[in-house]
């Protein structure tokens, strides 16, 4: 199996499918996916846990080390991230990570993608800009921040920004410039690779939430609440298969 960044051809894009357990994994791999990532929205709410707020740590290094075992390169998203972090998912099996900037300050999210390839040269670090995530956006200023990361080492430099003008960015030519997608919508001959992250965690579970009334705007307790009644009576079923 080729290394993950050779994955990353213009003209030829990778598509890159995030999961968030070892069923959609599998069901991903299975589809013949040669690489896959992890998304932290669907970690942390498959967990019951707050997505963007460290405290999926845990529960992404028990799921690093279960996909690694699938024949298919892994990227993992740590959110923000941290040296240690990287540095777990990378013994567990993991060829790249996601660190996203939070719209955070720019110098201290370079700083530490800095210290991310320092500590792990060969780590396909991909560091997302959240300019556009759930706000209007600035283009200029999405730039600024792509060009500051590829600078620092960063990998890729993924901003959900609307097409086209994703299409069209450059970084300098450090680092290519791929754009997060629901499907089906198709990638841009000219980039490296696209992206599905959280929209397949979304449209697993988008029926669920549409059928539970009073569900506040952005709250998904009641979808993991379903969800893990749908798994609890999966394992009863599996102990008890024919109930009297």
């Amino acid at each position: 199996m080729s290394g993950f960044s050779d994955l990353h051809r213009a003209g030829d894009p990778l598509i890159l499918p995030n999961a968030w357990d070892v069923a959609s994994a599998r069901c991903l791999a299975e589809a013949g996916f040669r690489a896959l990532g992890t998304t932290s929205l669907g970690v942390a709410a498959a967990g019951g846990l707050p997505d963007g707020a460290g405290a999926t740590s845990a529960e992404t290094l028990r799921l690093t080390r279960s996909l690694a075992k699938l024949p298919v390169h892994l990227t993992v998203d740590i959110e923000t991230g941290s040296v240690n972090a990287a540095v777990a998912v990378a013994a567990a099996g993991a060829a790249g990570v996601n660190m996203e900037d939070a719209m955070g300050p720019a110098q201290a999210h370079a700083a530490l993608i800095r210290s991310v390839k320092r500590e792990l040269p060969q780590l396909f670090v991909n560091a997302r800009t959240d300019t556009h995530w759930q706000r209007p956006g600035d283009l200029a200023e999405t730039l600024r921040r792509v060009r500051r990361y590829a600078d620092a080492g960063a990998c890729s430099c993924p901003a959900d920004t609307p097409s086209p003008p994703c299409h069209s960015w450059a970084c300098g030519g450090s680092a290519p410039v791929p754009c997060s997608s629901a499907p089906p919508s198709p990638p841009a001959p000219t980039q490296p690779w696209r992206s599905a992250t959280a929209s397949l965690y979304d449209r697993t579970f988008r029926p669920t939430r549409r059928s539970m009334p009073g569900r506040p705007p952005g709250d998904t307790s009641r979808t993991r609440e379903a969800v893990r009644a749908a798994e609890r009576d999966e394992v009863r079923h599996r102990e008890h298969p024919h109930p009297p």
